[in-house]
C-alpha cells in the first residue's frame, strides 16, 4: 500500500523533471498539430527501437526516480538517421516525443492516484479494526497515511502546473484524446 503512494510520488517527481528533451528547442517550437501527432503515432513504431525506449523511459523513470531528461543527447543521436529517413526534422520529432512522453507519464499518474484512494481507505479500516495496535499506534499510522495521500495529491497538482508551463494546452488536449493510440504505437515496435 505504502509503495503505491510512494510510486505515485516518484512518478510525479519524474514528470516534473522530464524537461521535454531540450529546453532551448522546446521554447522555440510551435505547438504540434493533429496531423503531426497522427504522423508521430504512425512513425514511432518503425523508428529503430525508439518505441521500446519510450516505454522503458516511462517505466524506468517511474521505478528508479531517475530525474534525467527522457531522451539524452546520446540516445537522440542514435535515432536521428531513422528519424530523418522518415522525413522528420529531428528537433521537431524530439520536441513532439518529449511532450508526448511527459504528458503520458502525467496521464498514467492521473489514472493511478484514484486507484490508490480505495486501497488506502481499506487499509485505514484494517488499522482501525485491528485489536493488536494501541490507540496511539493507530493514530500515528493513520496520520502517516493521511500525510502520504496529501503528498500524492499535492504532487499531482504540482505536476499538472509544471506540465501546463511546459506543454501548450492544445497539445495536452490532443495527447489526452489520443492516449490509447499513443500507447499502442509505443508498444508496437517493429523490431
Amino acid at each position: 500500500m505504502k509503495s503505491s503512494v510512494i510510486l505515485c510520488c516518484v512518478l510525479l517527481v519524474s514528470l516534473t523533471a522530464i524537461g521535454m528533451v531540450d529546453a532551448k528547442s522546446s521554447n522555440t517550437q510551435q505547438p504540434f498539430t493533429t496531423g503531426e501527432l497522427d504522423r508521430f503515432i504512425a512513425d514511432v513504431p518503425s523508428i529503430g527501437d525508439l518505441a521500446a525506449s519510450a516505454q522503458q523511459d516511462l517505466e524506468k523513470n517511474a521505478q528508479s526516480g531517475d530525474t534525467t531528461a527522457a531522451m539524452s543527447t546520446q540516445v537522440c543521436s542514435k535515432y536521428s538517421g531513422d528519424i530523418k529517413e522518415k522525413g522528420w526534422d529531428p528537433d521537431r520529432f524530439y520536441y513532439i516525443y518529449g511532450h508526448v512522453i511527459g504528458v503520458m507519464a502525467f496521464l498514467q499518474m492521473e489514472r493511478l492516484l484514484p486507484k490508490v484512494s480505495p486501497q488506502l481507505a481499506q487499509t485505514q479500516k484494517m488499522i482501525q479494526d485491528n485489536p493488536l495496535f494501541t490507540k496511539e499506534q493507530k493514530k500515528e499510522m493513520l496520520k502517516e497515511m493521511a500525510q502520504e495521500m496529501a503528498a500524492g495529491n499535492a504532487g499531482l497538482r504540482e505536476a499538472r502546473a509544471e506540465m501546463a508551463k511546459e506543454v501548450p494546452p492544445s497539445e495536452i488536449k490532443l495527447i489526452r484524446s489520443r492516449q490509447d493510440d499513443i500507447l499502442n504505437s509505443l508498444e508496437s515496435s517493429s523490431y
